[in-house]
């Protein structure tokens, strides 16, 4: 329940709902880059993203052997979300990627087999700006100290649970 109240409705979320204005024509020109390079086969979805993909497809990543990451036993990826992305750096498995716009143009080589270059970069890193979403409040429950009298949950008996081994020397 507490995941679910996680969400970052952005300006994005508005121009989906048919709100034009939501997002600047310098964002929807990112858009449509970024729908036409074909970006959008991966990062799809509500989230642009977050279903597995094989990763590598067109291309090597030069540096796939920078923290041993491999996959699944299948060779397939979690998509990470694009939303909140700008905030999100460094990019990749294993942040070998600093600036936006060289992640943008590593994946267009690897995943989609084509060359984006600076101008298109450029333009989906203006479009990923949509997708910067408004953080939740969250206030922490102040719970009381544990002790004797505290409720267990149902199922737990006293002698249940039991302590974890230490370790002999």
């Amino acid at each position: 329940m507490f995941e679910a109240t996680l969400v970052t409705p952005s300006r994005y979320d508005d121009f989906l709902r048919g709100n034009v204005k939501a997002i600047s024509r310098q964002e929807q020109e990112g858009l449509k880059v970024f729908l036409d390079k074909g970006c959008v086969g991966c990062h799809n979805g509500i989230n642009l993203g977050g279903m597995m993909q094989p990763f590598q497809v067109a291309a090597p990543y030069k540096f796939a052997n920078v923290g041993d990451f491999k996959g699944d036993k299948n060779g397939m990826v979690k998509v990470p979300t694009l939303r909140n992305i700008l905030e999100t750096m460094p990019y990749f498995h294993n942040g070998q990627y600093w600036n936006i716009k060289d992640a943008i143009k590593e994946m267009g080589a690897i995943q989609l087999g084509t060359t984006i270059n600076d101008e298109e970069a450029t333009k989906i890193a203006t479009f990923f700006n949509a997708l910067t979403g408004k953080k939740p409040t969250i206030i922490y429950p102040d719970l009381p100290v544990m002790s004797a009298s505290t409720p267990k949950p149902e199922g737990i008996m006293e002698g249940d649970v039991k302590p974890a081994k230490q370790p002999t020397h």
